[in-house]
């Protein structure tokens, strides 16, 4: 059954706090409520021509759910919603989503059918709004039930799904589809271990092949990591299946994977720790025929669990995730050395992955995740070398629950997300856009604490943080002689003029305004300037 929504809508009071940054500052917020019902935004997508496309679920009865698109323009005024209810009442529930180049959106997920049966379901939704097509995937056995776990369009237009499927004589197998843009089914094909396979993730490469990755059911006991490769004619090319010892028969996944300019893998996943309580973080380099390169251990106290990989300059990358109750954004080098980590305090579950990450074409990262009380989200920008340089929290004024992140091609973020009802124990899905300016900061050299005014305290604040390890708000605005670094130097300069008649710092200065000069100095946030 299919449904299109026109509805009431208003843009939200705008609740959303934030600290001064120079890149991010809430656009809009939306939360149209389609259907009077419970709803959920659990992933986004970016059009070209700066729509924003949010999937999710709509609950039409206590155990009815329901596949749910809806669309906003440029500006966040909301355009339509459509859900598709399956072939039987029960849950349909989206994995994944992804836009074209003409702006239609493919969602795809877990779909019931008669017999109890959960079944992949693939929808086509074109820029007004109406489902061009489904496709209806299960495998080669007729029980059990299968999952699709990502979406991708290829250079082609076509639509590549993957999963895990259900074969004869196999408890479940990775699997990948393609359809054409018309719905035309092209080829699928799988390949498995002979007990449980479980898929999570998958990536296409320039050439459109794809590489789906997940468990690989280990002989003796428990599971290894695996990452499968379909060349874009649908032929297997490999499979590779790999082993990150922690212990003997220990159980590891694969969660998340980037393809980097030699085609090489980068691959993050988890394994069993010693601790019987904890799983560690495994990070693996696989040639592009599917032979380790090299791996190592991120160790553990809790149930760490790797959600995203993109990217970096160097031929660095990152890994964002859950380690021991924080936030981590592990920055290596391609040989799998640590560059940097960053780690901050949220809430981030395996059951509900809220670390997620994209990457602006400036080698920013973005981050998303809940705050340590888990009532707001957040959003962390670091720079490439994995350094904070600003945040945003975004808040309803509930518990906000934290669903999908994407950049769109003007540079901005996009945030899928649901909030509590006004008046009841449901939901209304939330859609959010954050702009990433990168315009030059606003302070005032020499004030190094950023309190409005140049005294004792700003060389302290320097000294403490040359020599005691202590943070201060903007490096530039420390750079007192305006040298481009932070030395010892700086701190004399500030001394002497305000003891010792000496210069007085250049501009900017007395006032706020921005660095004549530019050094590569950061300063996400200067709070005594505007």
């Amino acid at each position: 059954m299919l449904r299109l929504a026109v509805v009431r809508f208003a843009l939200l009071p705008l609740l959303v706090l934030s600290r001064p940054s120079i890149g991010l500052a809430l656009d809009w917020m939306a939360a149209p409520d389609p259907y009077s019902q419970y709803d959920r935004f659990d992933y986004v997508a970016a059009t070209d021509d700066g729509r924003t496309v949010v999937a999710g679920v709509t609950r039409a009865a206590p155990n009815e759910e329901d596949f749910l698109v809806v669309s906003f323009d440029a500006v966040g005024n909301y355009e339509w919603a459509v859900s598709y209810n399956g072939l039987s009442d029960g849950y349909d529930r989206p994995y994944g989503l992804t836009v074209d180049l003409e702006g239609n959106a493919y969602v795809t997920g877990e779909s019931a059918s008669p017999g109890f049966i959960q079944e992949w379901a693939t929808i086509k939704v074109t820029p007004t709004g109406v489902i061009d097509w489904v496709r209806r995937f299960h495998g080669s056995e007729s029980f059990g039930d299968a999952r699709p776990t990502a979406i991708a369009v290829d250079a082609n237009g076509d639509v590549l799904v993957g999963g895990y499927s259900r074969e004869t004589g196999m408890l479940s197998q990775l699997a990948v589809v393609k359809y054409s843009a018309a719905g035309d089914l092209l080829w699928s094909n799988h390949v498995g271990s002979t007990s449980f396979d479980t898929a999570y993730t998958m990536a296409i490469d320039s050439e459109g092949s794809a590489f789906i990755a997940g468990s690989w059911s280990a002989s003796g006991s428990g599971s290894d990591g695996v990452v499968a490769k379909f060349l874009s004619s649908g032929v297997l090319a490999w499979q590779a299946v790999f082993d990150v010892p922690t212990q003997s028969f220990d159980n590891e996944e694969t969660r998340a994977l980037a393809i980097d300019a030699d085609g090489d893998l980068i691959v993050a996943g988890t394994a069993d720790a010693l601790t019987p309580t904890a799983r560690d973080w495994t990070i693996v380099r696989l040639s592009s025929t599917g032979s380790v390169i090299d791996s190592v251990i991120l160790p553990a106290t809790g149930f760490d669990t790797p959600f995203a990989v993109t990217l970096g300059a160097a031929g660095r990358f990152h890994v964002a995730g859950s380690a021991s109750g924080l936030l981590r954004v592990a920055t290596r080098n391609a040989d799998l050395t640590e560059f940097s980590t960053y780690s901050r305090n949220g809430s981030i579950s395996e059951n509900d992955p809220e670390g997620l990450m994209t990457r602006s074409d400036d080698g920013r990262l973005f981050v998303l995740h809940r705050t340590p009380s888990e009532a707001d989200l957040e959003i962390v920008e670091l720079d490439a070398d994995g350094r904070q340089l600003s945040l945003i929290t975004l808040d309803t004024g509930g518990s906000d629950y934290a669903g999908g992140l994407a950049m769109g091609v003007d540079g901005d973020v996009r945030v899928a997300s649901a909030k509590p009802a006004p008046t009841s124990v449901l939901q209304d899905g939330v859609a959010w856009r954050v702009t990433t300016s990168t315009a030059a900061p606003s302070f005032v050299r020499g004030d190094v604490n950023a309190d409005g005014a140049i005294d004792i305290t700003d060389p302290i604040a320097l000294l403490d943080f040359l020599f005691a390890a202590s943070t201060i708000p903007c490096r530039s605005a420390g750079d007192a002689n305006d040298s481009g670094g932070l030395d010892i130097a700086d701190a004399v300069s500030l001394l002497a003029y305000l003891f010792a008649s000496g210069a007085a710092p250049l501009a900017p200065h007395p006032d706020c305004g921005v660095d004549p000069t530019g050094d590569p100095l950061d300063c996400p946030s200067f709070a005594a300037c505007p």
